[in-house]
């Protein structure tokens, strides 16, 4: 836990650079794929909140983050998509929305206005 506080620590310092938080997406990456739920949902609601300022660093995590759409936690499964549709390609969100078809019926109607949102900001 005292890893996951300092690479959240280096993310919430003002005007950080790309290069100064890749070392911290890194360890957040590595919590992608932890046994515990509670890791899981810090390091991907952390990557979210990276991926509004700096998405090409977080895009480095797109892969474990796909393995989380599936996950059993909605929240963390919810988080791993708006994250993934911040940070990834064109060609990307469209395998990505046939992957969620059926997921976004079970979401709530909040987290849809925002995933479709950022979809309009990204490709508008």
């Amino acid at each position: 836990m005292v890893i996951y506080e300092a690479a959240s620590a280096i993310v919430r310092l003002p005007k950080t650079t790309s290069a100064e938080l890749s070392p911290a997406v890194s360890v957040l990456q590595m919590f992608c794929s932890s046994p515990k739920p509670a890791l899981r949902f810090a390091a991907v609601r952390t990557l979210n909140k990276i991926s509004m300022k700096h998405p090409q660093v977080v895009s480095t995590c797109n892969v474990d983050l796909e393995q989380l759409i599936t996950d059993p936690n909605r929240s963390i499964a919810t988080l791993a998509i708006t994250t993934l549709l911040k940070t990834g390609a064109e060609s990307a969100v469209d395998r990505l929305m046939k992957q969620i078809s059926t997921f976004v019926n079970e979401i709530s109607d909040e987290f849809k206005v925002v995933s479709y949102l950022y979809l309009l900001l990204k490709f508008n």
